[in-house]
């Protein structure tokens, strides 16, 4: 049975050799994992794939001692289902409820079983704080506090750190390479969706430019995000691989090419501004750095090519519509200006209040609550007190990540200012899909950050 009070940076072995606790951190089970999703997403059953996660879950819960091998199925499981229309039914409700109900119970048992101890530590202020900050936003507000708005706010806040509590328990083991693997499968999910739903249109040019896509949930600006978040993390793999270098480089190059058929100009920014020294640091951490340097020039070559010689209109069009319409097509700027002026209108301690000052007026439907800038957002809605308790969050995830000088941890830098300059330009934490691949990356990142074993040579940054 897997050792779970031996902690260590570098696991080649996650277990010896016949042991089933090897299995629910291999590569096969993260492959099974994928397909279930996929299959789900493509023929529209959700709920078997949630029948067949929870099954997985309760199995591990009763066999190991360690509920590491959850992590891919929490990661992979708000992303099974085809289109956001298909989050208003009832089966669909009644799938993610039941599953994280089977997670939550197998968590507790999990505790009870092995006598854990937890307590909230130091590096949930910043949570707690958010928390303290939704709970009072909008106090002053006429019909705000207690209104539905106010419930969503201290719900979503509150459901964080429930979601830190369970994670915490699933997330007792710092075992990076898998962590990563997780979301090389995230990624090729998001990929797969992304060029099966653009394959399918009548008119991928109208689709992109108009950006109907809408997968699992949210729109492609969403699976863009995922895709982002996820990339430093495919090229963690990349670095740890001896023979599937070239793998994970060709998910890194898809990746960025599914990014840019969303037209997600967003995550297109925040990106590029950091992917060259992302790159180029990461083929130099590789095990074998010439050679995966020439595999990634030869196949960004070879993808630019095919998708040009292909796809030659597409290409041009994407290029143009960039070019023509800039960052501000669906008006930022107007919408900065107004989270500004409801925050010098109302209270400036405590805010609005919690998504407060929808933006309907200025585009249709397109806006519904947020300004497209979160910190703005968080500033408009819940005042000095909250901006305030969000700085402490983020200075407690760059304090966990930059403490340990490893290769997992300089994966998790790139990841969080890719998110934090997105975070200027469009909301990232008032979403699931961006909150738990987020605490997952934070709880790993602050195990690794209390270890005290002195970092194995593959680990060091070169």
């Amino acid at each position: 049975m897997h050792n779970t009070k031996t902690i260590q940076l570098n696991i080649k072995n996650y277990a010896k050799k016949g042991e089933a606790s090897s299995f629910f951190t291999s590569d096969l089970y993260l492959l099974i994992l994928g397909l279930a999703a996929a299959l789900a997403w493509s023929y529209n059953k959700p709920l078997y794939t949630y029948i067949f996660f929870a099954l997985i879950i309760i199995l591990i819960t009763f066999t190991q001692k360690t509920l590491t091998g959850t992590i891919p199925i929490i990661l992979l499981s708000t992303f099974v289902f085809p289109d956001q229309q298909a989050l208003l039914s009832q089966q669909t409700i009644f799938s993610i409820v039941g599953l994280f109900l089977v997670f939550g119970l197998c968590a507790i048992f999990h505790i009870i079983k092995y006598k854990r101890k937890f307590k909230y530590p130091m590096s949930t202020i910043g949570f707690i704080a958010l928390f303290i900050s939704a709970f009072f936003a909008g106090i002053t507000t006429p019909n705000h506090f207690g209104s539905a708005q106010w419930l969503l706010g201290v719900g979503t806040m509150g459901g964080l750190l429930i979601s830190i509590f369970i994670l915490s328990i699933a997330i007792g083991e710092y075992n990076p390479l898998f962590t990563a693997k997780c979301f090389v499968t995230l990624a090729l999910l998001m990929i797969v969706q992304i060029f099966v739903y653009l394959l399918k249109q009548d008119n991928i040019l109208s689709s992109i430019s108009y950006k109907t896509m809408y997968l699992g949930w949210g729109i492609g600006n969403t699976a863009a995000q995922i895709l982002a978040q996820s990339m430093p993390f495919v090229l963690y793999a990349m670095c740890k691989s001896k023979h599937f270098s070239m793998l994970f480089l060709l998910v890194f190059i898809l990746s960025g090419v599914a990014i840019i058929t969303t037209l997600s100009r967003a995550v297109m920014l925040s990106t590029a501004l950091f992917a060259i020294p992302m790159i180029v640091y990461s083929l130099r951490l590789s095990v074998k750095p010439l050679l995966s340097t020439i595999y990634f020039i030869a196949l960004s070559a070879g993808v630019f090519l095919l998708i040009f010689n292909l796809y030659n209109d597409e290409f041009k069009f994407v290029l143009n519509k960039l070019l023509s319409t800039g960052f501000s097509d669906h008006g930022r700027i107007r919408l900065w200006k107004l989270a500004i002026e409801v925050f010098k209108s109302h209270n400036k301690f405590f805010g609005a209040g919690y998504v407060y000052g929808s933006a309907l007026t200025l585009e249709g439907d397109y806006f519904i609550t947020w300004y497209h800038n979160l910190f703005l957002e968080i500033l408009a809605n819940m005042g000095l007190l909250g901006i305030t308790a969000f700085l402490i969050h983020l200075i407690q995830k760059l304090y966990y990540t930059l403490k340990r000088h490893t290769k997992f941890a300089l994966s998790a830098f790139w990841s969080l200012c890719i998110m934090a300059l997105f975070g200027l330009l469009d909301i990232t934490y008032f979403q699931p899909s961006f909150l738990i691949p987020m605490l997952i990356i934070y709880l790993v990142t602050q195990n690794g950050a209390k270890l005290k074993t002195p970092i194995p040579q593959d680990e060091l940054l070169v």
